[in-house]
């Protein structure tokens, strides 16, 4: 019998060498910035986006090799991805054309990404005259693995620019007035971060050994090395026989190791109750020892009932988008009565939302303020709650000395409700545990200075479907 130590010395130096062996390197995701240079932007308009770009580019590294293209009547690369000169062009760019080639001009932008990456698009959203459409753009972004940023600029439609960021996964940043350069940055960093993880997720090339047959003759065929792309995919003929091959160790593990659990438990059955030898005299019939009786089960109390998940930390890509959300302005929030809000159901959040948020459900926060009794609003599906203690930054406002000036956010996104910190002094509780960011669920409670928060789904009376 193989020792246990041994077989599993040998998985562990077998899975170290594949590991090493499939390693490659991951390229970094390049960046394009797409600029709308028509004359639908005034020049100020322009100036202002001119500006933004040329603060990405400041700030992005020379790994994510920036290139930027201008689109009015006709699309035109002011830089490369790789090349250099794009500040300069920036600066002397002028709205120019009669028409905004804006889809032709992000089909462009993603063509230069062959393998993936992010590119940043500043416009109005308002496309004339392209040759193709609004989803030939979204949809070849989504083969080539293209995430899209938008940036909102002039009289922008915000509609279509959120529409280009869903459709490939990436992030609308708002608009250019009121967007700040660094945060702008670092929401596409993020993506960038996100795309290599996912690339690294995949198998990575490999090179392919000599077969046994090669270099027997007259030994001038080296061995076929299989080129390696320069985006570190894979060739998906090697994930077969690397599964095929893990698999089959898999089934020799589990044997070995089944092979020695029936040892041990015949061994231990053998010197708990050891069997007379018989043999020396033939014919005694040796007295069979009676069967243990088998104890009666005990009644078991019934399983605790399912703790409530607690709330999940989100990654950077998802903290970026909650701080470029629109804020509901001071005060602009609408205050229900408390009545209505006298039924919460602590449901998974998702489910709840397929179940009734379409028809009868709104998501609502409760506060609940030492000295004032309890009140409820609804949380809007577009725009981001802020809180804090100045009444001219923050949607909800409280005159408590341990809350920050602005202490933390509160948005709905995707049918998920989010919380972000927004660097306060004395942080957010959820539950017992401080957080930076965080998913939350309906039933939540979290605490900011001496205010206490709660998370439910309203359901109006009226209307109220079960199981729908």
């Amino acid at each position: 019998m193989i020792p246990f130590r041994r077989v599993a010395l040998s998985v562990a130096l077998i899975l170290g060498c594949a590991a090493v062996a499939l390693a490659a390197p991951i390229a970094e995701a390049p960046v394009v910035i797409a600029l709308d240079s028509s004359r639908s932007l005034s020049p100020a308009e322009s100036r202002a986006t001119a500006t933004l770009a040329k603060q990405i580019l400041a700030a992005l590294p020379a790994a994510a090799k920036p290139g930027v293209l201008a689109f009015d009547d006709d699309v035109r690369w002011l830089a490369r991805p790789g090349a250099a000169g794009g500040p300069e062009a920036l600066d002397a760019l002028t709205p120019a054309g009669r028409y905004t080639l804006l889809n032709d001009g992000l089909i462009e932008g993603v063509r230069a990404l062959e393998d993936g990456g992010v590119l940043v698009l500043l416009s109005d959203g308002r496309d004339e005259n392209s040759a193709t459409t609004l989803e030939d753009a979204a949809r070849l972004a989504s083969e080539r693995g293209v995430r899209l940023v938008t940036v909102g600029a002039g009289r922008a439609d915000e509609r279509t620019l959120r529409r280009l960021a869903l459709l490939t996964a990436g992030l609308y940043g708002g608009r250019t007035d009121t967007l700040d350069g660094a945060t702008l940055t670092q929401a596409i960093e993020a993506l960038r971060h996100k795309l290599a993880a996912e690339r690294a997720a995949k198998a990575p090339q490999v090179v392919s050994p000599a077969s046994p047959s090669e270099g027997r003759g007259s030994g001038s065929r080296p061995p076929i090395v299989l080129p390696q792309p320069a985006s570190g995919w894979p060739p998906a003929r090697w994930l077969l026989p690397v599964g095929a091959a893990v698999a089959a160790f898999g089934i020799v593990l589990g044997f070995l190791l089944a092979r020695r659990r029936a040892a041990e438990s015949a061994g231990g059955a053998a010197s708990a109750s050891p069997e007379p030898d018989g043999g020396t005299r033939p014919g005694v019939q040796w007295p069979q020892a009676a069967p243990a009786p088998v104890p009666t089960p005990l009644p078991t109390a019934p399983p605790a009932a399912r703790p409530f998940p607690a709330p999940q930390p989100i990654d950077e890509v998802q903290i970026a988008r909650i701080r470029l959300r629109p804020v509901v302005r001071p005060q602009g929030l609408l205050e229900i009565s408390l009545d209505e809000t006298a039924e919460f159901q602590r449901l998974p959040f998702s489910e709840s939302i397929e179940r009734t948020l379409v028809l009868t459900a709104e998501v609502v926060l409760t506060v609940r303020e030492p000295g004032r009794e309890p009140r409820a609003y609804r949380l809007p599906p577009d725009r981001a709650v802020d809180i804090g203690r100045d009444a001219t930054l923050n949607t909800l406002a409280f005159l408590d000395p341990t809350m920050s000036t602005q202490h933390l956010r509160v948005a709905l996104d995707d049918e998920e409700v989010y919380l972000v910190d927004l660097g306060s002094t004395n942080g957010v509780l959820v539950g017992e545990r401080r957080v930076d960011a965080v998913r939350l669920h309906p039933g939540d409670r979290f605490r900011a200075g001496m205010i206490e928060f709660e998370l439910g789904l309203h359901h109006a009376s009226m209307s109220r479907v079960e199981g729908a």
